[in-house]
């Protein structure tokens, strides 16, 4: 989110808030080459999580990241477990996707 409009600056800090409020504590990555917008835990899971904005085609606008973000789940490039997830702010309502090695799922139920 460097480089990021405002929309996506929003969202990135309304995810944070999101997840405080369903009690993980939730930390903003910031650097140019960083994986995660967020990184949250609780006592039950640690969570990597990608914030982006779309105004029409949701998670298909973001075949590459999921590409990449999918084989960093597969090659398990990080120690432990951690679940990867996209969260897509498309016409004002939350999108939630799990990525998996071979692509991503959306989440039903609740954000979190």
């Amino acid at each position: 989110m460097d480089n990021a409009g405002r929309g996506e600056r929003v969202s990135g800090y309304t995810a944070r808030s999101l997840l405080i409020a369903a009690g993980f504590t939730a930390e903003k990555v910031t650097g140019c080459s960083r994986i995660f917008d967020i990184i949250a835990w609780n006592h039950d899971e640690i969570i990597g999580l990608v914030i982006r904005t779309s105004r029409s085609k949701g998670i298909s606008d973001f075949s590459s990241l999921v590409a990449e973000l999918g084989n960093i789940v597969q090659k398990r490039t990080f120690p432990g477990e951690i679940h990867i997830r996209i969260w897509i702010l498309q016409s004002h309502e939350w999108k939630q996707y799990r990525v998996l090695p071979g692509g991503a799922i959306a989440c039903s139920g609740g954000l979190v």
